[in-house]
């Protein structure tokens, strides 16, 4: 069966007053979800649009929720707002000048990705998501929508974990738990930074939700400023951990006290650089209450 049959092309007849047919592409859409085959929904989805078989912009969420329902269309935001950058994994690539070694040849510490060996995918950001534009426009505001709101539940969660505190005797067990935690927090904060712009563009494309859009960047604004102080928290941790390991676990060796300064003084650079922009943000929000 092809999806041809099931579908028109809404501009090959724009007098119909609904151009959706019930069939197989709607059931295999909804069956996709419910077999937790995410992914697949979001494939299909293109695919429909870029044949032009769904309209690509406007009314194209009224098109999926006729077809198949609001829950589906619900699940299917959830889907696109979760999918994968297709580039990096977890929103970094292993950094071109070091190699992923955290160090130059001539033993420096690479100041490209804060001496860890990885910087942000430059696709996505660091979010580790598929970007907006990657998605029909007619579906952009609800991905931007979903992941928000998905992002801040993240943050949450980690903000329930309280931050362990290094010390000479626990600082080599924590230094994979601080930087898993970095490594979060980065993709949450490229995550808020990406919807905060793109909440403030939709306004464009859909004035008519300004005040809905208005009060979603405001909410992606508090919980970024939220994230840079505590990702700045995460370094400093770091920090700590690394000069309380009398054997830091670094590529190349190097464990000599200079050494771990040097490291800890690019670690604490970037979170003073972190508090004074959440600081920055913070002062910025107030007159928005």
């Amino acid at each position: 069966m092809t999806m041809q049959a099931d579908i028109d092309d809404p501009q090959d007849d724009p007098k119909r007053p609904s151009v959706l047919r019930q069939g197989g592409w709607a059931a295999d859409l909804a069956n996709h979800l419910s077999l937790h085959r995410e992914p697949d929904a979001v494939r299909m989805l293109i695919k429909l649009t870029t044949e032009r078989r769904l309209p690509r912009s406007h009314g194209l969420r009224n098109a999926i929720v006729d077809a198949c329902g609001a829950d589906v269309m619900d699940r299917l935001a959830q889907a696109c707002a979760k999918f994968e950058c297709p580039y990096c994994q977890d929103g970094v690539v292993t950094c071109e000048r070091c190699e992923g070694e955290g160090r130059a040849d001539d033993g420096s510490w690479c100041r490209a990705c804060l001496t860890l060996g990885n910087i942000a995918c430059a696709f996505c950001g660091g979010s580790g998501l598929a970007t907006y534009d990657f998605f029909p426009l007619g579906i952009q505001g609800s991905v931007i929508h979903t992941r928000t709101l998905l992002t801040i539940d993240q943050l949450l969660d980690v903000l329930e974990s309280p931050l362990p505190s290094p010390t000479p005797a626990n600082a080599a067990s924590l230094v994979g738990a601080l930087m898993a935690r970095t490594k979060q927090l980065s993709r949450i904060r490229s995550v808020l930074r990406n919807s905060l712009e793109a909440a403030r563009g939709e306004v464009d494309h859909h004035p008519e939700d300004r005040g809905i859009l208005a009060k979603l960047a405001l909410r992606s604004w508090r919980a970024l400023c939220r994230t840079e102080l505590e990702l700045a928290r995460a370094l400093n941790a770091l920090a700590d951990a690394f000069s309380s390991t009398a054997s830091p676990p670094i590529a190349g060796g190097g464990g000599d006290r200079k050494s771990i300064e040097e490291r800890d003084a690019i670690l604490n650079e970037e979170a003073c650089r972190m508090e004074a922009s959440a600081s920055d943000m913070i002062r910025r929000l107030k007159p928005h209450g």
